[in-house]
């Protein structure tokens, strides 16, 4: 709902006000998680509302709802060992005591691809962050897995506060006094 320019809420609002515009379904993309806000987006017009972070298939399921499509799906050669929705429940494997090694791994990463990592993270796109993570690989297969394993948790927070350490040491020391 929040665009550069012009809001989502005004956005609605002109596409709906005319003529073909009111037979558009419109589905809402916030990260607002506030309860109160859902009302809102829908009395402005909206058809439906998906918070971020959200998984594709949530996506589509809202477009099948609203225009009956129906999807057909290629199966994939190799099948993958886990789809991202039950990665996202799974226990993190990053714990807290690896947040140290994994600050300094990203010390030493190139600054343009923390950038990249960075923005694709601020965004939400889990493939852009997996694709970003996937980069470093011959570099560091083991930050590219701890990075991996908390884009799956949608545990961008996470991800943006190493990022954080690591460009600003001095903001994070760490001890192990209490």
């Amino acid at each position: 709902m929040r665009m550069p320019v012009m809001d989502g809420y005004e956005a609605t609002r002109r596409i709906k006000a005319t003529t073909r515009g009111m037979a558009t379904i419109i589905i809402a993309l916030t990260a607002s998680a506030l309860e109160e806000d859902r009302a809102v987006i829908l009395s402005e017009g909206c058809d439906d509302y998906i918070r971020k972070p959200f998984h594709e298939e949530d996506l589509f399921e809202a477009i099948a709802r609203h225009l009956g499509v129906q999807y057909v799906y290629e199966e994939l050669e190799q099948p993958l060992k886990a789809s991202a929705k039950s990665l996202a429940t799974a226990p993190s494997t990053v714990s807290v005591e690896a947040s140290p090694a994994i600050i300094d791994r990203l010390k030493v990463m190139d600054p343009g691809w923390l950038d990249e990592l960075e923005h694709a993270t601020i965004l939400g796109d889990l493939r852009a962050i997996l694709y970003t993570a996937n980069q470093a690989a011959g570099q560091d297969p083991i930050l590219v897995e701890e990075i991996t394993s908390l884009a799956n948790q949608f545990d961008h927070d996470r991800i943006l506060s190493l990022i954080q350490a690591a460009r600003n040491p001095e903001d994070h020391v760490h001890t192990d006094q209490p």
